[in-house]
């Protein structure tokens, strides 16, 4: 499959025919799904400070300290992460993802287009709601209120790998994650996997609101809220752990 424009169609082939349940179209279904690791190498490779300072780029001042725990030590990889699905200043269609795709060596066409997949999905902020079980890892979410747009989640979700500075998942914590879901045909059905998860800081569920209004105004008022959380979902994360930064 040669060239983004091609790729970009078959993950449009692919999200308007995945499977069951009117809700789960709306998530791009992704072949292959790149983890944490694989998107940081992607922004490294394109700028190799970034392994320094990805961390404070979007952590601000919680990133200052040495990591407290795996959870801390996940979200500062996260934070590295997120950075591959940031528009370039001069080249607003343009990301260390889309570079690192269309570089040499070129990633298998499966993992490209599961990252084309990612990129698609917005960086989304939902409400850890209750525990599968009483351990484990599988949590259910649900959009904050006035968040809905279509993206409802009929699944638990795998947080095993999941970052946050004050912890991980817990009930009433909000997470932001990108939602993919399993492609038809595949193991479990239905299922949806969530790509950078982040716990932010207790407290941010009011302060959600307006830091995406923020950057939503700089980003262009005519463009959908969705839109804006794909390609600048990590400037509203920037914002929030900002204002709840540690004294």
């Amino acid at each position: 499959m040669k060239g983004l424009a091609a790729m970009d169609e078959a993950v449009d082939v692919r999200r308007r025919t995945v499977g069951p349940g009117r809700g789960l179209r709306r998530f791009p279904p992704a072949p292959v799904v790149p983890d944490t690791a694989t998107l940081v190498r992607a922004v490294t490779d394109q700028t190799p400070a970034a392994g320094e300072d990805g961390p404070a780029h979007l952590l601000g001042r919680w990133a200052d300290t040495l990591p407290r725990d795996a959870w801390d030590r996940r979200a500062r990889a996260i934070a590295t992460a997120a950075l591959a699905f940031a528009a370039s200043p001069t080249q607003p269609d343009r990301s260390p993802l889309r570079a690192w795709i269309t570089g040499r060596p070129k990633p298998q066409p499966d993992l490209c287009l599961g990252s084309l997949a990612v990129a698609r999905s917005p960086w989304w902020p939902y409400r850890i709601v209750a525990q599968e079980g009483r351990s484990g890892h599988r949590w259910w979410v649900a959009p904050l209120a006035g968040w809905g747009e279509g993206l409802e989640v009929h699944t638990p979700i795998d947080l095993a790998h999941a970052g946050g500075v004050q912890g991980g998942p817990a009930v009433g914590r909000v997470l932001m994650a990108r939602l993919v879901a399993v492609p038809v045909g595949e193991p479990d059905p239905g299922a949806l996997h969530a790509v950078l998860p982040l716990v932010l800081p207790e407290g941010a569920g009011a302060l959600i609101e307006g830091a995406a209004a923020s950057v939503h105004a700089g980003q262009g008022s005519e463009r959908r809220r969705a839109e804006v959380l794909a390609a600048a979902g990590h400037l509203v994360v920037r914002l929030v752990h900002d204002a709840l930064q540690p004294q």
